[in-house]
């Protein structure tokens, strides 16, 4: 009931909990060190479950829905068995953890995945800036139309600064991007 009642859990973990209650009701019956083992595993598995659902705000949030679904499906699986004691809890636990820890190494994947693709850009773009500042640097820029000047110092330096971050030759002008400037 305390733990049910927590205000700083989301609704959706506290109605999980409430599910839990009939299954906890009558492990406590059958195994008393439910309340004396704080290692027991129902005990970890509320804990776990409190614990790990306070890092989200509001049930919208990312990876909500990856924490709560095997939670539920865990806890009805509980709820539905009669095995006494605790050998169902620590499969459950066990199960949960390995389906949160896989949802945690794909998240922790992707986000390695973007941080890579924004060091990329960063790359990209300030080579971009050094290849601008060669173009601007050549006499015959003043020749040349308003609009491409505006091309050749906007896309075309990232089109060169691409081609040469992609080159594993070292080439000094891979593809001849920087040949086709005058």
């Amino acid at each position: 009931e305390n733990i049910a009642g927590d205000e700083r859990l989301l609704p959706a973990v506290r109605e999980v909990v409430r599910q839990l209650e009939p299954a906890l009701l009558r492990l406590a019956l059958a195994d008393p060190r439910f309340f004396s083992d704080r290692r027991h595993p129902a005990r970890r598995l509320l804990d776990e479950m409190t614990g790990r659902s306070l890092a989200w705000q509001a049930e919208s949030e990312a990876g909500f829905d990856a924490f709560i679904a095997p939670l539920r499906e865990a806890v009805e699986a509980l709820v539905e068995t009669r095995v006494e004691g605790a050998e169902p809890y620590e499969f459950a636990l066990q199960t949960l953890e390995d389906a949160w820890n896989r949802g945690q190494s794909r998240e922790r994947r992707q986000r390695e995945k973007a941080v890579r693709a924004l060091l990329q850009a960063e790359q990209r773009n300030l080579l971009a800036a050094r290849v601008a500042q060669e173009i601007e640097a050549r006499a015959d820029l003043a020749l040349a139309p308003p609009v491409v000047i505006a091309f050749l110092l906007g896309p075309w330096t990232q089109v060169v600064a691409r081609a040469q971050l992609a080159d594993t030759d070292g080439q000094s002008d891979p593809s001849g991007y920087r040949a086709v400037v005058p």
